[in-house]
């Protein structure tokens, strides 16, 4: 089982050569789901990309487990969960404006890196965005470490949203819930995983922070050289 799904938002695969399996072909762009289709979620599509078949698990040889699949499958569901490390950011030139998000996953020595834009958003839905996505490419429960500089999304995942559920998404001024499509999502994401929120300040320092700042303000500038 792969741990995370090759989709079209993929920018790139790090994997050591013994664990290189060739390269397989993204989704076509004729594809329905494919986000390139929707002018609002622009995002990088490249026709191909170099990706591990069994990506964050490595390739061994074949052992008496995998030639017999029920064996296998009892062995993974005692299995603990694959630990991920995810560092997440979003960017918005105005704001409201044309925005960008980006993500890196990590587990072991494996990495992959996401990025998407959109013509016109807010930086929170941005931030948001990185960690939906973030959380959508894994394929299978993980245990994850999820590093945002947005104290908006943090408080909202671990602190508001419950309240927000139980006055069926108003505010304690009963007011409608911002961004309430970005919140269900992020919330049925949440309830996949076994996920550690974390805070880090941004443009502090921060490696994987500010990767993924790099990856949401690139993925603005392919979309403007596009249009």
């Amino acid at each position: 089982m792969a741990l995370i799904a090759a989709k079209p938002a993929v920018v790139a695969w790090w994997l050591p050569a013994s664990d290189c399996q060739g390269a397989v072909s993204s989704p076509a762009c004729a594809s329905r789901a494919c986000p390139c289709r929707d002018s609002q979620r622009r995002r990088t599509c490249p026709s191909s990309f170099p990706l591990s078949r069994v990506p964050f698990v490595s390739q061994s040889a074949s052992t008496p487990e995998s030639q017999n699949p029920s064996a296998a499958a009892t062995s993974e569901s005692k299995a603990a969960p694959t630990r991920v490390v995810i560092h997440t950011d979003g960017a918005c030139r105005g704001n409201p404006g044309p925005g960008g998000w980006g993500a890196i996953l990590v587990s072991g020595k494996h990495r992959k890196e996401l990025k998407g834009s959109e013509a016109q958003t807010t930086n929170n839905r941005m931030e948001m965005m990185a960690a939906v996505e973030a959380l959508t490419a894994l394929t299978k429960r993980c245990q994850v470490v999820l590093w945002t500089d947005s104290e908006y999304v943090k408080n909202g995942i671990t602190k508001w949203v419950h309240g927000w559920v139980k006055r069926g998404w108003k505010t304690a001024a009963k007011q409608p819930v911002k961004n309430e499509d970005l919140w269900k999502a992020l919330l049925a994401q949440s309830e996949r995983h076994d996920i550690e929120w974390r805070w880090v300040k941004g443009h502090s320092g921060d490696e994987g922070n500010e990767r993924a700042d790099a990856l949401a303000n690139e993925a603005i500038d392919e979309m403007q050289r596009r249009r």
